[in-house]
């Protein structure tokens, strides 16, 4: 944080410091001021990105998340579709189904995965997709798909919490037919 001079840098800290006291006070997330700036120790902060008043592809996920160090966290390995068409050749896109399928299938394994060891799917703070192009898609990945499903998980009035996230195109993935690839960290903060 910048400012023009120390009366405003002063006037910043005091009122971090009775946001502090006020959270004190009402039991709420004990916080320290360090160098002006609050550090809250038993809170995970999510970070909206500012384009997001304006932008509807920035509200899809958080600019930056703030983790504290008593934390537990998990860190997933990709995770890829399951089979969906059996019937179909195991190396082709048909025997996953296409973007939108797979994704849903990712997320479903993703979400047992994190409920297995204590997580949830609100718990996810970073979140990585893979993707390669979709011949039925230009030859571009279907990143509509993608956000379609993902709205269905992340950002609802049931589930608000958003991750950061980043979707990049690879050349390919190591399963032929698959056409996303997801690997996520979740964190949640200790019950003592």
């Amino acid at each position: 944080m910048t400012f023009k001079n120390d009366t405003n840098f002063r006037a910043a800290a005091r009122h971090r410091q009775h946001v502090c006291d006020a959270h004190h006070m009402a039991g709420l997330n004990p916080c320290s001021v360090y160098n002006g700036e609050i550090s809250m120790t038993n809170t995970i902060l999510r970070h909206g990105t500012p384009a997001s008043l304006t932008e509807s592809w920035a509200r899809e996920f958080s600019e930056s998340i703030e983790i504290p160090p008593n934390a537990a966290t998990i860190v997933l390995s990709g995770v890829g579709a399951l089979p969906l068409n059996p019937g179909a050749p195991s190396d082709t896109i048909e025997h996953f189904g296409d973007t939108r399928a797979q994704t849903r299938s990712i997320f479903d394994q993703i979400s047992k995965i994190l409920l297995s060891r204590g997580f949830s799917m609100a718990d996810i703070v970073v979140m990585q997709g893979l993707f390669v192009a979709d011949p039925k898609n230009g030859n571009r990945p279907d990143y509509k798909a993608f956000s379609d499903v993902y709205w269905e998980y992340f950002g609802s009035t049931q589930q608000p919490h958003l991750p950061t996230r980043t979707r990049s195109q690879i050349v390919g993935l190591v399963e032929p037919g698959w056409l996303v690839e997801v690997t996520v960290t979740a964190a949640k903060m200790k019950v003592l």
